[in-house]
């Protein structure tokens, strides 16, 4: 299955063919056909995955298109008009594109992070692209392409080393986000802005992670001497750290809607009354309203509010 998504278009225009909804399906899982997505924790907030626009994953890897992220999967681009293998490398900043439909001795590369892509020649012979890797942690500027001559079923390695495109290393990563400074601070953010305000504001599960990486317009490379950097903050407690317990499911003004929308939250978390957000019972008497009887007429028994904080939140307040 796929999961849907905002799609920034390439070159903001609406591909044709697509009435409707204007979804992108990504396949998530690798299979013999088409890779999953790929990421790195040495490369915050950027992802590469082949998918199509349209209320389906592709079929085919003829049906497949290529797209990058550089928010999280929040929005994504058009890198290349059909399936490739990929990888990322030098934290992000480069990544690099090979067709592994059809035979090729081209491949695209970028080393602004995604934003734009190049077509490099890599082999005066049609080749058979089975992978492209780098090394597991991305710090370096290396890759490997792996395949075979088409037709001669002969294996064959390329190295593909970008360094010789950045003419320095990149310096400052303490005065991320200055106008001095090769870097720059990213705040993951939950999406579509404005649904839940906690989200939009960079506030996942009560904590706010900010991640310093390279600036896309910065040319030079990153390197392994850079290990990242993160700063995280608890966040002042909202409603949209709270979910429904257990045999509590939310209510909405649109019934129609309640199946897809128990159990997540909405502004209005309540457990009496009817109005949108209330958290109404329904297992029946598995949790009985009134207070067990008790022997010798005391005691204390423990009953749900009907709400709870989301698993692994860490609000404040």
């Amino acid at each position: 299955g796929g999961e849907a998504c905002g799609l920034q278009l390439r070159l903001g225009r609406k591909l044709k063919g697509v009435p409707g909804k204007w979804e992108l399906r990504q396949h998530k899982q690798v299979d013999q056909r088409f890779g999953g997505i790929v990421s790195n924790a040495r490369a915050a907030g950027t992802l590469l995955a082949v998918g199509r626009v349209g209320e389906s994953v592709p079929e085919s890897p003829q049906e497949g298109r290529t797209f990058v992220s550089r928010d999280g999967g929040s929005t994504w681009r058009e890198a290349a008009d059909v399936a490739t293998v990929f990888d990322l490398a030098d934290q992000g900043t480069v990544a690099v594109l090979a067709d592994n439909v059809v035979a090729t001795s081209e491949l695209r590369y970028s080393i602004d992070g995604g934003v734009s892509f190049s077509a490099c020649r890599f082999s005066d012979d049609l080749v058979e692209v089975k992978d492209v890797v780098s090394d597991p942690n991305a710090t370096s500027p290396t890759l490997i392409l792996h395949g075979q001559v088409a037709g001669s079923g002969s294996g064959m390695g390329y190295s593909l080393d970008f360094a010789g495109l950045f003419p320095r290393t990149c310096s400052d990563p303490d005065l991320a986000g200055d106008s001095g400074s090769d870097f720059e601070v990213w705040r993951p953010s939950a999406g579509p802005p404005g649904l839940v305000p906690a989200l939009s504001e960079g506030c996942e599960l009560g904590r706010q992670v900010d991640y310093v990486r390279r600036r896309p317009d910065a040319n030079c490379a990153v390197g392994r001497a850079f290990a990242g950097a993160t700063v995280a903050r608890d966040c002042p407690c909202s409603l949209s750290d709270y979910e429904c317990d257990f045999c509590f499911e939310r209510h909405d003004e649109h019934p129609a809607d309640r199946p897809a929308l128990a159990n997540r939250t909405a502004p209005g978390f309540q457990v009496a009354g009817s109005g949108p957000g209330s958290c109404h019972r329904t297992c029946g008497q598995e949790h009985p309203d009134g207070p067990p009887e008790c022997e010798g007429g005391g005691g204390t028994y423990l009953r749900s509010r009907g709400y709870r904080k989301i698993d692994g939140d860490t609000c404040r307040g």
